[in-house]
């Protein structure tokens, strides 16, 4: 069976799901996905669409512009009819954006220039239909402070006492090109951005709790940097619920 691998944008609502991965017994993005490439295969017995995600986004998470590789017999669909007639078949939790063909030897970790993350915070109480999507969050915060202290996570820095497993890594370093903390007036939003090369397990939703924690603390921004430190460790293992948590996008090397 000839087989041609695709590149994919999509897009999901991780409310419902326990990540993007298989987990047995629990919904997962990635067999919602599988049971539709599998469905328009015409080999519904034999063919595996072999579906790597440039990043495995835990429950609860959402996504705006994932980045996922997978298969299709070569006498499928048209690529270019395959957003529309996926899309109809998918649940209306998980869309694709775009999709286009690549290389039978395309490797789609090694193509990963950066990845691009936002934590939205929500300073006005939730209602039922928003409440899945931000983070409510309604003790003072010092915008400022709030701000100097996400600025420290910028550069290349060891970012284990920020993980959950972090031994599971063969490298904990980490350069994030940005670290910024926004503030919409009009919608009572505060938008925590992170742009880097890589992200480790928890790491996003660690470093908004510990920047929400440490901006109430008596200290100068360059007193926060000794927080690094594992005497600091019940700081850094405070994270932010899932729900406020967005894969912007992932960019890849030109």
């Amino acid at each position: 069976m000839n087989l041609k691998k695709y590149l994919a944008s999509i897009s999901y609502d991780g409310s419902s799901f326990y990540g993007f991965t298989k987990s047995i017994g629990k919904a997962n993005i990635q067999e919602e996905i599988e049971k539709v490439l599998v469905s328009i295969s015409n080999n519904e017995n034999v063919f595996n669409p072999n579906i790597k995600c440039a990043s495995r986004t835990d429950a609860g998470v959402h996504a705006i512009g994932q980045l996922i590789l997978f298969l299709l017999p070569d006498n499928a669909i048209p690529s270019f009819k395959l957003v529309n007639i996926i899309n109809s078949r998918l649940t209306p939790f998980v869309k694709f954006n775009w999709i286009i063909q690549v290389k039978e030897d395309f490797d789609l970790f090694s193509h990963i220039l950066n990845k691009e993350y936002i934590y939205l915070l929500s300073r006005k109480p939730l209602s039922p239909f928003t409440e899945r999507y931000f983070f409510y969050y309604n003790h003072e915060i010092d915008l400022d402070k709030l701000r100097n202290v996400f600025k420290l996570f910028e550069g290349e820095h060891d970012f284990s006492i920020f993980s959950k497993e972090s031994k599971r890594y063969k490298s904990t370093i980490c350069n994030l090109e940005v670290a910024d903390v926004q503030y919409l007036k009009e919608k009572e939003l505060i938008v925590f951005y992170l742009k880097g090369n890589r992200f480790l397990y928890n790491m996003v939703r660690r470093l908004v709790g510990f920047a929400l924690l440490a901006s109430k603390i008596n200290k100068t921004p360059k007193e926060f940097e000794d927080y690094f430190s594992p005497p600091y460790s019940k700081l850094t293992t405070q994270k932010v619920p899932s729900n406020g948590l967005y894969l912007l996008r992932v960019n890849l090397i030109p």
